[in-house]
C-alpha cells in the first residue's frame, strides 16, 4: 500500500502539471496515440498524442510486474497501470479509486478495463476474480467459468443496453457479465495456433477483438476484421491488442513491436532500442476521442 501512496502523490504534482500544460495547448486527443507498457515499470511509454500526458517526475519501479493498462476514456488524458499483485499506479487525470494490493491473491491480476466515466475500473485475476473499484459495479467474478483455461482480459461491454464487462480466456471462450446473468457470449476457439493474450472493446461496446500471441485477431459482435499477423514470423509473441476509438486496431508484441491495421496509423515503438528498466510490454491502450459521439 505504500508504494500506491507514494505515486499517487507523484501523481498529483503530475496532475497539476498537466492542467496547466493542457490549458495552453488548448487541444484534447483524437484517437491518434497509444501507451505502451512494460513489465518492470508503472510509467508507459507514450506515443503519438499520447505524448499530452506529461510523464511523472519521478518514474516509480514496479514492486511486482506490470500487467496491464487502461486508459481513460472521459478526457483521454491519463492512463491507469496494474501490476500482478494487485497494485494500481495513476497518471495524468486518471483517479486512484483503490487497489488490491496488500489482499491475499488467489490467483495473479493479469489485466485492468477502466469505467466510460473514468471514474472506477476493474481488475480481472488469472483465475477470473474480478475486483471492483469506484463506479465500477460488480456482476460476478469469472472463477470457474471456463475450467482449465486461464481469464487474460477484461473489457466493458453494453453502455448501449446493459453495462458490464466482458472476461476473455486463454481458449478464446468470452463470457458477459452484466447485472443478473452470466452469459457465454462466445465459445472456445478450435484450432488456435497460440492461445489468446487480449481482448478490446469496440467503440460500441457491441463487440470485440481478440488477438492470440501467434498475432491472429478474432472480431465479434460489431468489431470489423482490417487484417491480422496469423502466420507471419514475428520476433517476439503478441501480448495485447487496443481498438482505435473510430475503427481500426493495435497489436503489441513483447518486444514492443506495434503492428497497426484499418484505421489506426502507425505512431512509432522504442523496438530494438536500449530501454532501461523496461522490461517486455504487456500492454498497450489507445488514446480516446472523447469529443466524438457516442455510437
Amino acid at each position: 500500500m505504500s508504494a500506491v501512496r507514494v505515486t499517487a502523490a507523484v501523481v498529483l504534482a503530475v496532475a497539476t502539471t498537466l492542467a496547466t500544460a493542457s490549458a495552453a495547448a488548448a487541444t484534447t486527443p483524437t484517437s491518434n496515440g497509444y501507451w505502451v507498457a512494460g513489465s518492470l515499470v508503472t510509467q508507459a511509454d507514450s506515443f503519438g498524442d499520447a505524448n499530452l500526458v506529461a510523464p511523472p517526475a519521478v518514474v516509480v519501479q514496479a514492486p511486482s510486474p506490470t500487467v496491464g493498462i487502461a486508459a481513460h476514456q472521459a478526457t483521454g488524458l491519463g492512463y491507469w497501470t496494474v501490476t500482478a499483485a494487485g497494485g494500481v499506479y495513476t497518471f495524468g487525470d486518471a483517479p486512484f479509486a483503490g487497489s488490491a494490493a496488500g489482499l491475499h491473491l488467489a490467483a495473479p491480476v493479469v489485466a485492468i478495463a477502466a469505467t466510460r466515466s473514468g471514474l472506477g475500473y476493474w481488475l480481472l485475476g488469472r483465475d477470473g476474480g474480478v475486483f471492483t473499484f469506484g463506479d465500477a459495479p460488480f456482476f460476478g467474478s469469472g472463477v470457474g467459468e471456463d475450467p482449465g483455461s486461464p481469464a487474460v482480459g477484461v473489457a466493458r461491454t453494453g453502455f448501449h443496453t446493459t453495462p458490464g464487462y466482458l472476461i476473455a480466456h486463454a481458449d478464446g471462450a468470452v463470457f458477459m457479465h452484466v447485472a443478473g446473468a452470466v452469459t457465454r457470449v462466445a465459445a472456445p476457439i478450435t484450432g488456435l495456433a497460440a492461445p489468446i493474450v487480449g481482448i478490446a472493446s469496440t467503440p460500441s461496446e457491441m463487440g470485440w477483438y481478440l488477438a492470440g500471441g501467434d498475432g491472429g485477431v478474432f472480431t465479434f459482435g460489431d468489431a470489423v476484421f482490417a487484417g491480422s499477423l496469423g502466420g507471419v514470423h514475428l520476433n517476439a509473441p503478441i501480448v495485447a491488442i487496443t481498438a482505435r476509438y473510430d475503427g481500426g486496431y493495435w497489436l503489441a508484441g513483447a518486444d514492443q513491436g506495434i503492428f497497426s491495421f484499418g484505421g489506426a496509423p502507425f505512431f512509432g515503438t522504442l523496438e530494438g532500442t536500449a530501454h532501461a528498466g523496461f522490461g517486455t510490454t504487456v500492454g498497450i491502450a489507445a488514446t480516446p476521442d472523447p469529443t466524438a459521439p457516442l455510437r
